[in-house]
């Protein structure tokens, strides 16, 4: 029998007879049957219960089944449930009355057993039916009128249903044929990227806690970037996925409008700051030679401490200012990059890496601005030091020409592998991949963080791995070309459109 067990049915007869035998009959079906002995004791249950299916005996004693039946379609929750009228009475005004009263079926008396199965098997089905076509109904309802998109995937990754919102952004029409043929990989596929890369391998499967699904669509002279975080939830009735897409946009840019406000005040914290340090150093040197020991070793430890305090402020100041960097057409030519890196090698008194830049990209431009550019490496080549033994790393910077009209640029280190825990945390907003015994290390935490949102915006990727073979780790950073923008207008084109102006005027 196809009618899932859990589907309940009670059974409303003044004779226990009859009630014992249609509940032996039925509960070896598998169905889960409730008794009751009368009309208005079945009333009094249906108040606070709703069954799938009601067997009700017409003859009673305390109030006929035509008249429970009648008292049944008035209760407001109860307008729907299938209602099978069990009589001995065949004549045709009782069937009429039935059906005035709101039955859908009916069963003679005595009851034939396999007419009995066969009823009940399909009110049931019929109902269950009627229930899934009422929740989806609901289900509709609500998702089209939700603040975000909603979407069912098949296990194959085929779209079932999409809300007026998903097309919106998936870029189709609600009747468009690619909606419900084309795999919902390859849809976004064609107009985000889809960050981070690793948290799309196991679609759509969902993620941990620590793997945020987001769809970005990079920012253009006009618009900023546009930011959907992406769940999916397995419903198991049917093996299907329900996809929730949730437009972030505001809100980090919204963060990102409060980190430029608090770069407009960096000056309020860093001033004083200076100040103290200032004033510390000259009291160590002219204090530094003290007979007193203690007084020596305070001034020392005050000394290191606001150094710390200030280097750490540095840190959160300038992620907060670098996260809200616009790109907006603004770009870098890669053959200023050795430059740049032997400038911020300099200033890390770390050695000059070794740049490998093929002649044919010189001149290349990229989607990015060159402060950008000095924040990616400055980033890149601190940690490569921070995880360095000595923190003296030899560093290798390879440019190379990729698909999709990127550059791919990696920058290898020999310092420390990295534990897979560390690769998989790696971009997290203040995780630090090594504590010292002191349980701190230099840095805050946000130089990946800070490289990830860059390039997520201007349409880029990011990748961290260690080096196969050792030792060191890798990093591989996908940022787009620039387009170029020919402002000049062709003189044929101008030429064939004064032809047709002069056409018009003749």
């Amino acid at each position: 029998m196809d009618t899932p067990s859990t589907a309940s049915i009670l059974i409303v007869d003044d004779d226990p007879i009859g009630r014992e035998f249609l509940t032996d009959i039925l509960t070896a079906a598998g169905y889960d049957c409730q008794t009751r002995s009368g009309g208005l004791d079945a009333l009094q249950y249906l108040h606070h219960t709703t069954p799938d299916l009601i067997l009700l005996d017409v003859m009673m004693p305390d109030m006929d089944g035509f008249e429970v039946c009648q008292r049944i379609r008035s209760m407001p929750h109860l307008t729907e449930i299938p209602i099978i009228l069990i009589t001995a009475l065949s004549d045709r005004e009782s069937r009429i009355r039935g059906l005035e009263a709101g039955a859908d079926d009916f069963l003679s008396k005595p009851i034939d057993l396999t007419e009995l199965r066969v009823r009940v098997r399909n009110i049931a089905r019929l109902n269950r039916y009627r229930q899934l076509i009422e929740e989806r109904s609901k289900f509709t309802w609500m998702a089209e009128h939700a603040e975000a998109g909603y979407l069912v995937l098949t296990a194959d990754d085929t779209i079932t249903y999409a809300n007026a919102l998903a097309c919106k952004y998936l870029g189709l029409e609600k009747g468009d044929p690619r909606l419900y043929h084309t795999p919902f990989n390859v849809l976004v596929a064609k107009r985000y990227s889809q960050e981070p890369r690793d948290a799309w391998t196991t679609w759509p499967t969902p993620t941990t806690d620590a793997m945020n699904r987001l769809l970005v669509l990079p920012e253009t002279t006009v618009s900023r970037a546009q930011w959907l975080q992406v769940q999916t939830l397995p419903l198991m009735a049917t093996g299907d996925y329900l996809v929730h897409l949730h437009d972030v946009s505001e809100v980090m840019n919204m963060q990102q409008d409060i980190l430029g406000f608090h770069a407009m005040i960096t000056h309020k914290l860093r001033t004083p700051l200076v100040g103290v340090l200032g004033s510390l150093e000259v009291m160590q040197y002219t204090l530094g030679n003290v007979s007193d020991p203690a007084v020596s070793e305070m001034l020392h430890v005050a000394l290191e401490s606001a150094n710390r305090l200030h280097q750490d402020v540095q840190n959160v100041l300038s992620y907060l200012n670098r996260t809200s960097l616009p790109q907006q057409g603004r770009t870098f030519r890669l053959g200023e990059l050795p430059a740049l890196v032997a400038d911020v090698a300099r200033n890390l008194y770390i050695e000059q890496p070794r740049v490998q830049l093929p002649i044919e990209l010189v001149d290349v431009t990229v989607s990015l601005t060159g402060y950008t550019v000095e924040v990616i490496v400055h980033e890149l080549l601190q940690n490569a030091r921070k995880f360095h033994p000595q923190q003296m790393p030899h560093i290798t910077i390879t440019v190379q020409h990729s698909a999709n009209n990127s550059v791919t640029i990696q920058v290898g280190d020999d310092g420390k592998r990295l534990s897979l825990s560390q690769l998989e945390h790696a971009t997290m907003l203040y995780y630090q991949g090594e504590k010292s015994l002191t349980g701190e290390v230099p840095g805050m935490g946000l130089g990946l963080p800070t490289i990830t949102s860059l390039l997520w915006s201007a349409g880029g990727g990011f990748q961290i791995a260690n080096r196969e073979p050792g030792p060191g780790v890798l990093v591989t950073l996908s940022v787009p070309i620039a387009k170029v923008v020919d402002e000049t207008p062709d003189l044929e084109d101008l030429n064939a459109l004064f032809q047709k102006y002069l056409e018009g005027r003749a």
